[in-house]
């Protein structure tokens, strides 16, 4: 081989590799660039995340306490109509001692009921022919 053969060699050789060392240190530079873009992220995710669970956490406590405090505003109201729907209840359900307005209308109820009933028997009843011809002469004699 000649000397200029070997100087054309000598410089393609060398750019080649210029280009590939170029070419592993670019790749290099942008793994290193995307391993601290990452971390940052990895990072920046966990603090996210420690910062949402700690809001989250204010959140519910502060929905606890308005619970405590609606079933501590609700429960003596609560018991009050509990209390007076008990004393209503005993009072309408319990008998009384002596007779009640009601049940001395449901004793006239059924006092007029049977009179009703006796006073139909008797329209309704057949008549005999001594009962006709007695109410025959009643009305001649009148």
């Amino acid at each position: 081989m000649s000397t200029f053969e070997k100087i054309n060699t000598a410089t393609v050789t060398r750019a080649y590799r210029q280009g590939w060392l170029a070419w592993l240190g670019a790749n290099k530079t942008a793994f290193t660039m995307a391993q601290s873009q990452v971390e940052k992220l990895n990072s920046s995710s966990q603090e996210l995340m420690s910062s949402l669970v700690a809001k989250g956490q204010d959140l519910e406590d502060q929905a606890q306490d308005r619970v405590t405090s609606a079933k501590e505003y609700i429960k003596p109201r609560f018991e009050n109509a509990r209390s007076a729907v008990s004393t209503v209840s005993s009072k309408i359900f319990t008998p009384a001692a002596n007779n009640s307005p009601l049940d001395t209308l449901s004793e006239e109820i059924a006092k007029l009921s049977q009179t009703v009933v006796e006073l139909s028997e008797k329209v309704n009843a057949p008549r005999t022919r001594t009962a006709k011809k007695t109410a025959e002469k009643e009305e001649v004699a009148a």
